[in-house]
């Protein structure tokens, strides 16, 4: 099953780059929550210095609620929103998170239930109330200051290096050169981007619009 993104000589001057941090906070949360792997070499000397910091938060954070809303191979769009910029904060998005319709909230929710029937009945009474997204984001919130906000600095300077590496390939090469490389399952095919593995054969368009890259 593929996904076929349709691409017309206009969507390369309009695609853009941002940077989120919380992605990166999510991401983080779903390495330290599994055991170490093998193919995480690069990770290692960050999971040194965290895994500590992980286990006390653990004792007074409510992680809980996160992993409930981060099922294997899914995650509600609700605690990673769309970052605007390469200059967007966790301020901003934290913002984002807790203005999230209510309605959205409880379709994601709803998702995660089905995903992971066994959810504790703590944490469904949690996600079910109507501050279920303000919630997470304080849980967020705090989540940051103790994982990622001491790291950050290095971690937006090396993204920041990554857009403008892709930036510069998009522009100079096409797509061909900015896709390479992003992920086994994505390939460019003249006129078209394609991804593999997908749930059904589906055709979509840029239509102008142009990519979002958000690095991780």
């Amino acid at each position: 099953m593929t996904l076929r993104i349709a691409v017309a000589r206009e969507d390369v001057m309009t695609s853009r780059f941002a940077i989120s941090p919380l992605w990166e906070l999510t991401q983080s949360l779903r390495v330290l929550a599994r055991p170490p792997a093998r193919d995480e070499t690069a990770l290692r000397p960050w999971l040194v210095r965290v895994r500590a910091r992980y286990q006390r938060l653990s004792g007074h954070a409510d992680l809980a609620v996160l992993y409930a809303l981060q099922a294997p191979n899914w995650g509600a769009d609700f605690l990673s929103p769309v970052p605007a910029s390469v200059s967007t904060t966790i301020d901003d998005l934290l913002a984002q998170v807790r203005a999230t319709p209510t309605g959205q909230v409880g379709h994601e929710v709803a998702e995660a239930q089905r995903r992971q029937p066994g959810m504790a009945p703590r944490v469904r009474r949690i996600l079910a109330s109507e501050q279920a997204a303000a919630y997470c984001a304080d849980v967020l919130a705090v989540t940051w200051q103790a994982l990622l906000d001491p790291e950050w600095p290095t971690l937006r300077a090396i993204l920041e290096r990554d857009v403008i590496h892709r930036a510069g390939q998009l522009t100079s090469k096409g797509w061909a050169a900015a896709l390479a490389g992003l992920h086994p399952q994505l390939t460019w095919q003249p006129g078209q981007i394609e991804l593999t593995r997908w749930r059904g054969d589906r055709h979509a368009t840029l239509a102008g619009r142009g990519l979002l890259f958000v690095p991780s």
